[in-house]
């Protein structure tokens, strides 16, 4: 299906309005101060490596020497395995971006937004986390049916510290050092390397919400980058590449807070694979934002779809029930035109690890097939897009496919990927070659 265009022009909401409504702060007296989208440029930072200024897709050669790469990641309990193949892509990702002379930031956060059957959980909605995985093991055991133990498997099999206490550095809008929440070259503890940092940092456990929500999650955690009273702000920089990956075995569920009550037995259950079920599966969120034409049994294809709380088809974006794929095409895009108002040059770059086939080559016609097992029809409303090394069926991520076709590199021959590869090395090597189309040349040797 044909990729969304970015917007012409810049959205003309108030930037204070959007983070007030995305943040929850609707309800304040007085709002907080309009920040910046943009974060202010890494000069004078107390971090190695100074950058200089955007990358981009025009007549004009890139010119930036950094880049901010956020990681999305899904801690649902079947996120085990796909974790400790990230942990172990760490290397190979660092030592590419070294390779490239750039200097580059890494923050990551969780899938979990929240939501009414996930009452036990501590959703992050989109703040960064950084701590070593040994330090909060208990989030590596899933108390599910069937239980789940990957403490060992994502975690301590692959991190070899007990504790992740990175060096105070300052930022272009700080400038008394302090501990910030990502990875960056000159922030790494005293004889740690940058690829057991990430091998720490990476793995966030499976204990999170099985509802999850990246696009929200990813959202937010870029809006708080721009809100000085956030402890990650100044992680996106003006003058770096920004490059947004996802990591889920799950179908995206951000809902609209006003409509949770698909989510609950007394609510509409328009959505549920089984209206007389006790509480909903996976297949909500499917059925909630997705459309396919043909069927049933096998689909021409699939696409985000707005629908209202009785279900109905192709509503208003302001009676959907999922946020629509708009919402977080356009906050992307704003960043880029704010970006490219710095340095025509500039681009904001998409990629996504989830529920295409094992070695997914961007030419392929996906398919869309019921599932032939009634169970995996059951959980996730349509046939499974891959299915895991350890036999876990992942659902395709259209919402997720969408916006990533929308910010399409260039130089590149694909950004999106399985997450039931056995070794996430290709999908490494798609992101760096994403990232070398779209930055300077090293200088020197």
């Amino acid at each position: 299906m044909l990729a969304v265009h970015r917007l012409a022009e810049p959205t003309a909401l108030p930037v204070v309005a959007v983070l007030a409504v995305a943040l929850g702060w609707t309800g304040c007296a007085q709002p907080p101060p309009a920040p910046p989208l943009l974060l202010g440029t890494s000069a004078g930072e107390t971090s190695a490596g100074e950058s200089s200024s955007g990358a981009d897709d025009t007549d004009e050669a890139p010119r930036t020497h950094a880049v901010d790469v956020l990681f999305v990641i899904d801690n649902g309990h079947a996120m085990g395995g796909p974790q400790a193949r990230l942990a172990a892509a760490g290397a190979p990702l660092l030592a590419g971006l070294d390779q490239l002379g750039l200097h580059w930031r890494i923050g990551f956060t969780t899938t979990d937004n929240g939501n009414p059957t996930c009452g036990s959980t501590s959703p992050e909605a989109g703040r960064l986390q950084l701590s070593s995985c040994r330090a909060h093991t208990g989030d590596f055991v899933f108390n599910g049916s069937p239980p789940t133990d990957a403490t060992a498997s994502a975690c301590t099999d692959l991190c070899p510290l007990d504790e992740l206490v990175v060096q105070p550095t300052t930022t272009a809008q700080d400038d008394v050092p302090s501990q910030r929440l990502w990875l960056e070259p000159g922030n790494l503890p005293t004889g740690v390397t940058a690829a057991q940092a990430f091998a720490c940092a990476a793995p966030q456990g499976i204990a999170g919400c099985g509802f999850g929500s990246p696009l929200e999650s990813g959202h937010k955690a870029l809006l708080r980058a721009a809100l000085d009273d956030e402890a990650q702000h100044g992680f996106v920089r003006d003058d770096a590449l920004l490059v947004v990956v996802y990591v889920t075995d799950g179908v995206d569920c951000s809902y609209v807070n006003d409509f949770q009550s698909i989510f609950l037995e007394e609510g509409a259950v328009a959505f549920w694979s089984d209206p007389a079920a006790s509480a909903p599966t996976a297949a909500v969120c499917w059925n909630a934002g997705v459309g396919c034409s043909g069927g049933p049994g096998s689909y021409d294809e699939c696409h985000a779809e707005n629908r209202d709380q009785d279900g109905n088809f192709g509503v208003s974006d302001e009676r959907a029930v999922l946020h629509p794929v708009a919402r977080y095409r356009d906050r992307l895009a704003d960043l880029e035109l704010e970006k490219q108002g710095i340095d025509p040059a500039a681009r904001v770059l998409v990629a996504v690890i989830g529920g295409l086939p094992p070695g997914y080559d961007h030419g392929t016609p996906l398919v869309y097939n019921d599932a032939s097992d009634s169970t995996v029809q059951l959980e996730l409303g349509i046939g499974p897009g891959c299915v895991q090394p350890d036999a876990s069926p992942v659902a395709p991520p259209v919402r997720l496919r969408e916006l990533a076709e929308s910010f399409a590199p260039h130089g590149a021959s694909r950004n999106l990927w399985s997450v039931c590869d056995p070794s996430y090395d290709d999908a490494i090597a798609g992101i760096l070659a994403m990232i070398e189309a779209h930055v300077a040349p090293k200088d020197g040797p």
